[in-house]
């Protein structure tokens, strides 16, 4: 009873998190899940933890999700993890046991189903930060059938291919894309299966990738880094297009390019070393209001410790796929509880109620200054690459159309 208050408690914040972290969230397909049905969720895989947070945390379903073992080996991480209904899966890197250590995690799994619930499974079975979908394993079909095998093939088990789909992984306030395919009912499957495993697993493989190709942005991989930049130059196409949409549109600008191969070259070198800037420069108005509001800018530093610690933290990690999933999980364990007690601490210390309500005000919009001001430190560092900007959108709109 505990665990299951923890658990929905902390998915009410990770959903909070997550609003806050991402403007705009764009959810298609619950409405298509399952009811009474136990579910294999199975989503592409380019933002580490991030991704398992975006199906579980805005689906009614109840989900444990599997992730590689390496992970749980503190004690402290087997905790969290475990109260977040995380389960480990273990590789062939992880020592000559690990077959015979998964028949125990399926095993556990085939309970779960058993009492109406759901998991969560990788197809790709690793991640990449990169938006593209990866060779799809068997090991979501062996799971699926393993189940079936296990109930005398009498139960009924569905797998939903998740197309997920970022604007800017890494960045705060990008948009996201969640879209639940068809339903795939292991049913359909299982007459085949008892004739010819091996057929009816390919079969079933295939299609999981065929959904998951059809709900997702699966950039070309001839002229990837090219569109995949001029895609991420700002969140206007990303928002106002489908997952389909952005998929042809990508297609398209992928046939141009190849088309003229010179032209393709020189993008190529012009977003070399480019950082990636998603606004126009800052006006003159902003740059003198921003002048003027720096004691405002100096006070919110009240409101960031816990920010600098992450900022610390995500420069030391090499794997960029983990830093937004480290962001929301950082400034969850790090950051509620430290405007928690700086609102304790004006409730105690400053005298009279308005000032009170004041200061707790002020701590809370401080540091969305303190983002403000950092964004504008980094425009004015990079500005030299602005009108190299305006060029790459207007490339962009001559690629789309």
């Amino acid at each position: 009873m505990i665990r299951e208050i923890w658990y929905e408690c902390t998915r009410f914040f990770l959903r909070t998190m997550l609003s806050y972290f991402y403007k705009k969230v764009d959810i298609k397909g619950l409405d298509t899940l399952p009811k009474k049905t136990p579910v294999i969720f199975a989503p592409n895989h380019q933002n580490a933890f991030m991704d398992a947070l975006m199906v579980v945390t805005f689906c009614y379903h109840k989900i444990w999700f599997l992730t590689r073992a390496d992970i749980f080996k503190k004690k402290i991480a087997i905790f969290l993890l475990n109260s977040l209904r995380l389960t480990p899966v273990y590789r062939q890197r992880d020592g000559l046991d690990a077959l015979e250590k998964n028949k125990d995690v399926f095993h556990k799994c085939y309970l779960n189903f058993n009492k109406g619930e759901s998991i969560l499974v990788f197809p790709e079975g690793n991640h990449k930060a990169r938006r593209q979908l990866r060779p799809v394993s068997k090991g979501t079909t062996r799971i699926a059938f393993g189940y079936e095998e296990d109930m005398g093939f009498d139960k009924e088990l569905a797998i939903v291919p998740v197309g997920l789909t970022y604007s800017e992984p890494t960045r705060y306030y990008g948009s996201a894309k969640v879209v639940h395919g068809k339903p795939i009912y292991l049913q359909d499957y299982m007459a085949e299966y008892k004739e010819k495993p091996q057929v009816a697993m390919r079969k079933l493989t295939a299609k999981i990738k065929e959904e998951l190709e059809a709900n997702m942005l699966n950039i070309p991989e001839d002229n990837y880094e090219v569109i995949d930049f001029l895609l991420r130059l700002d969140d206007k196409i990303f928002n106002q297009h489908s997952v389909q949409e952005l998929q042809s549109i990508s297609e398209k600008m992928n046939d141009k390019l190849n088309e003229n191969p010179a032209k393709a070259e020189e993008l190529k070198s012009k977003i070399d070393g480019m950082p990636m800037l998603k606004k126009n420069k800052p006006s003159i108005i902003q740059l003198i209001l921003s002048f003027l509001l720096i004691p405002f800018y100096l006070l919110s530093f009240i409101a960031v410790p816990h920010y600098l610690i992450v900022k610390n933290i995500l420069k030391k990690m090499n794997d960029v796929a983990f830093k937004s999933s480290m962001k929301v999980g950082l400034s969850m364990y790090l950051g509620v509880p430290y405007f928690l007690f700086l609102m304790v601490m004006a409730g105690i210390f400053v005298p009279g109620l308005y000032l009170k309500i004041a200061v707790i005000v002020f701590v809370f919009f401080s540091f969305f200054v303190f983002l403000y001001y950092t964004n504008l430190w980094m425009k004015l560092k990079n500005w030299k690459f602005y009108n190299v900007r305006k060029e790459l959108l207007d490339v962009r709109a001559e690629l789309v159309s």
